[in-house]
């Protein structure tokens, strides 16, 4: 690609920046990523601070759970497909908190 060979004459530390250009990757769409470079090829742009800069103007992250590795996604996807539980009377906090159970009180609510 010509963007990563400008990299490559333009800057001492070339294969440094062009890791972290593809680790662009993993926090933005690719082609938003491309579009990037393609803005960087025609100002003569050519390293990772400017396509880090161009992507922060012109383009949106991906969502946290798009970063995410394949294997922490399915694990995600499997914990909210589980059964969802169901809200508790707000008692059950009562005697959990004041030592309390629901046998120790009379109909109306007051303790006997």
């Amino acid at each position: 690609m010509q963007y990563l060979s400008g990299l490559q004459s333009k800057q001492r530390n070339s294969k440094h920046q062009a890791l972290k250009v593809l680790g662009l990757l993993h926090a933005y769409h690719k082609q938003d990523v491309l579009r990037a470079m393609q803005r960087g090829l025609k100002y003569y742009a050519h390293s990772y601070a400017s396509l880090e800069r161009i992507l922060a103007h012109q383009a949106t992250p991906k969502p946290a759970w798009q970063q995410l590795g394949e294997r922490e996604q399915a694990t995600l996807q499997r914990l909210s497909d589980s059964e969802r539980i169901g809200a508790r009377h707000s008692q059950e906090y009562q005697d959990l908190l004041y030592g309390t159970s629901s046998t120790d009180e009379a109909p109306d609510g007051r303790s006997e």
